[in-house]
């Protein structure tokens, strides 16, 4: 079964970039970024919503933690690689997404921009 990826880059806490591509095998849509500048990150938090204003609630019960090192064989690359499978999307169903930053402090910042997705039927 092919589902959708919604790839959104980051860098400094500000999103530059997403583009959807395609993945097999998973069980809803998957939301990967990227991430530069991680000092003083506690992790991530995940929203979703049926509509672009909202209301958006979050759908990570628990947060995505930061990396503690690049994954793969480039140890010496500053970006780290994230991923949040969103499990409870329904088929056919068009969601918007943005994703917050959660310091060690425990203050968010939005870290993208709403993107819309469409999961396939």
């Amino acid at each position: 079964m092919l589902r959708r990826i919604l790839l959104l880059t980051m860098a400094l806490c500000t999103a530059t970039s997403y583009s959807p591509v395609a993945a097999e095998g998973t069980s809803g849509p998957v939301l990967k970024w990227t991430s530069k500048n991680e000092k003083g990150l506690y992790g991530y938090v995940v929203y979703r919503s049926d509509s672009a204003s909202g209301p958006f609630l979050r759908i990570n019960s628990r947060i995505v933690a930061k990396k503690l090192e690049p994954e793969g064989n480039d140890k010496s690359s500053p970006l780290m690689s994230y991923e949040y499978v969103d499990e409870s999307a329904e088929r056919g169903k068009t969601y918007y997404y943005y994703i917050d930053a959660v310091a060690d402090s425990g203050r968010k910042q939005k870290l993208t921009d709403v993107v819309r997705k469409k999961v396939p039927q």
